[in-house]
């Protein structure tokens, strides 16, 4: 008990720390699927996105372009707040958009960065994420969110950082993107980016499983 106690707290130290790093770079590499929505035309009730790569798209699991879904009442504004191109969501108190974007099939470890530009009204972005492998969705494998970074922007506009990890790789994704909000207010999305980025085991865990055994050893 004394040994999970440790690691938890370790882990908890961890996360901190990625709280406080500062805004990532956002760029397509080797293992990395990238989207970027910014345009938002709500002529379609599905939104391709609107720039994306893959550094092998033929080796993709599932062979479809990352896209997003949104199931409240949204309208399109040419120009909001200083802004061109902006998403307006209205719900019954609660909207949400799920994206879904394409991985590689590599039974390797996996991490999902998401940067959102939205308008702040004193209601914070809600992030979910539901990885399948195959069609079997993931269970107990996904780790965050975790914040990154957050900047303030002209005006009410705020771009917030976060990321997810996956312990195993999954063949797709669906990050749900929502406001939990009340009254008649309506939450304005500018751009959302995201990176999926498969990786070895990441340095950060091998370090934290590295000092657990040092720290047990000691005991």
């Amino acid at each position: 008990m004394r040994k999970l106690a440790v690691l938890m707290m370790m882990l908890a130290a961890q996360s901190g720390l990625w709280a406080s790093l500062s805004m990532p770079e956002w760029f397509g590499g080797e293992g990395t699927v990238h989207a970027e929505w910014f345009r938002w035309d709500v002529s379609e009730e599905v939104f391709p996105a609107d720039s994306w790569s893959a550094a092998a798209a033929s080796e993709l699991s599932v062979p479809d372009a990352p896209d997003a879904m949104i199931y409240e009442e949204v309208c399109f504004m040419d120009q909001h707040d200083g802004r061109e191109g902006v998403l307006m969501l209205k719900g019954l108190g609660y909207s949400n958009m799920d994206f879904f974007i394409p991985n590689y099939d590599q039974d390797i470890l996996k991490e999902i960065r998401i940067e959102i530009t939205y308008q702040s009204l004193g209601y914070d972005p809600l992030l979910g994420l539901e990885a399948y492998a195959d069609e079997a969705l993931l269970k107990g494998e996904i780790w965050g969110p975790y914040l990154d970074g957050q900047q303030a922007q002209e005006g009410n506009w705020i771009t917030e950082a976060y990321r997810f990890m996956i312990t195993s790789c999954s063949d797709y994704e669906f990050i749900t993107l929502g406001f939990d909000y009340s009254g008649d207010a309506a939450i304005a999305v500018d751009r959302v980016m995201i990176d999926t980025v498969c990786v070895p085991e990441p340095a950060t865990m091998g370090m934290l499983a590295l000092g657990a055994m040092v720290l047990f050893r000691k005991k």
